[in-house]
C-alpha cells in the first residue's frame, strides 16, 4: 500500500480561491485536459508531492470529503451550489473514470537535474518560491526539519515577525546560516549561496546543527 505525502516545503493546500476550484472541477466535468502530476518516488512506499498539490487538495475536498460548494463555474453555470453528492449520477461516474497523468523523479536523478526539473515545472499560477524548491530538493535531510523548529519558536516569532506562508521565515533564517558557515568567497549569487548552505546544513549532525537554536 503506497501512501501520497505533503514534504514540509510544500505550500499549503488551501491557496487556491473557491472559484479556482470550482473551476478546475467543471474542467474534469468538462473532460479537458489537466497539467501533469509530478511525484518524488524516492521512497517507494510514500510518493512525495512536487507538483499538483492544489489539485490534489481541490479533488480531495469535493469528491471525498465532500466539503466544496461549486461557484464561478464558467460553462456547467447549473451547477452552482452544488456539492459532488448533489452531481447527476453520470457526472459523478465521469469524475471517478478520470485519468490523471504522472511523473515520477526517481531516487538516483542527480541533485542539479532535479532542480532543474523543479524550475521547468514551475509555470503553474502558484510558483514555487525559491525557499520551497530548495526545501524540496533537500526535504529528506535534518535541514528542513531544523529550518521548521527555528521559526515556530515563539522567540524567532516575536522579534521577527513575518508571515511564514511562503517560508519567508525558513530563508530568513537559512541566510543567517549561510553567512554563518560558509565562505565569503562561495558567494556567486543570493540563490546560490542560500542552495550551498541548506546543503551543508543537511551535511551537519543535530548536535552541530543544536549550537544555532534559539535559546
Amino acid at each position: 500500500r503506497k501512501e501520497i505525502g505533503i514534504p514540509d516545503y510544500q505550500r499549503q493546500a488551501d491557496l487556491w480561491s473557491n472559484n479556482q476550484k470550482s473551476r478546475l472541477i467543471e474542467s474534469i466535468l468538462l473532460k479537458l485536459p489537466l497539467p501533469v502530476f509530478y511525484f518524488d518516488v524516492s521512497d517507494p512506499e510514500k510518493w512525495m508531492v512536487i507538483d499538483g498539490l492544489q489539485r490534489i487538495s481541490t479533488i480531495k475536498s469535493f469528491f471525498v470529503e465532500q466539503t466544496l460548494t461549486l461557484k464561478g463555474l464558467e460553462f456547467l453555470t447549473e451547477l452552482h451550489g452544488k456539492k459532488c453528492d448533489d452531481l447527476p449520477t453520470n457526472l459523478q461516474r465521469t469524475i471517478e473514470d478520470t485519468m490523471f497523468v504522472a511523473y515520477h523523479i526517481e531516487a538516483q536523478t542527480p541533485k542539479e537535474v532535479r532542480y532543474s526539473i523543479f524550475n521547468r515545472i514551475n509555470t503553474g499560477g502558484l510558483s514555487l518560491k525559491p525557499q520551497e524548491i530548495r526545501q524540496a530538493l533537500n526535504q529528506r535531510g535534518g535541514g528542513v526539519r531544523f529550518l521548521k523548529n527555528m521559526v515556530e519558536q515563539d522567540s524567532f516569532k516575536e522579534v521577527v515577525g513575518i508571515s511564514n506562508k511562503r517560508m519567508a521565515g525558513q530563508e530568513l533564517v537559512l541566510r543567517f546560516m549561510a553567512f554563518k558557515t560558509l565562505d565569503e568567497d562561495e558567494f556567486k549569487t543570493m540563490n546560490r549561496f542560500l542552495d550551498l548552505a541548506m546543503e551543508e546544513i543537511d551535511t551537519k549532525s543535530p548536535e552541530e546543527r543544536s549550537i544555532y537554536k534559539i535559546s
